[in-house]
C-alpha cells in the first residue's frame, strides 16, 4: 500500500480533529503527520510547498510525489480507510469532485471562525 503524507494546520481545531479521525480510519499504509502551524519548522522540513498553500488547504504527498489538494487530497486518504471504501467510486464522480471541491474551500474559509480558540488562532490564520 502507498504511503502518505499529510500536511496538515495544527492550529485549527477542526483541521486537528479531521486528522485525528484520519488516524482512526486509515488502517491500511502509511501516513505521516506534518503540523504546518509552525512556519519556521515548516520553512526547514518541507521542500516543494508553500506554508501560505498549506495554511489554506490539507496536502497530501504520496510516496510517488503526486500531490493532493484539499478534497482531492481526502479522496487519496480513502484508499488507507477500508471502512469508507464504499465511498470511493462516488466520490471520483466528477460532479461530486465538482461538488466537493467547492464545499472543501467554503469549510477551509471559514474554518478559523468555528475554532472558537483564543488569540492564538491569529497566528496561524493565513492572510486573506
Amino acid at each position: 500500500m502507498t504511503g502518505y503524507t499529510l500536511y496538515y494546520d495544527g492550529g485549527c481545531r477542526l483541521c486537528v480533529n479531521s486528522v485525528k479521525w484520519v488516524r482512526r480510519l486509515a488502517w491500511l499504509g502509511s501516513i505521516r503527520y506534518v503540523d504546518v502551524s509552525d512556519r519556521a519548522a515548516f520553512e526547514r522540513m518541507v521542500t516543494g510547498l508553500t506554508w501560505g498553500a498549506v495554511t489554506k488547504a490539507m496536502h497530501v504527498r504520496a510516496s510517488d510525489g503526486a500531490l493532493h489538494t484539499g478534497y482531492y487530497g481526502f479522496r487519496a486518504l480513502l484508499r488507507t480507510m477500508p471502512l469508507l471504501w464504499p465511498l470511493r467510486p462516488l466520490l471520483a464522480l466528477a460532479v461530486v469532485a465538482a461538488v466537493g471541491e467547492r464545499v472543501y474551500a467554503w469549510v477551509a474559509h471559514q474554518r478559523y471562525r468555528w475554532n472558537r480558540c483564543e488569540s492564538a488562532c491569529a497566528v496561524h490564520q493565513p492572510p486573506a
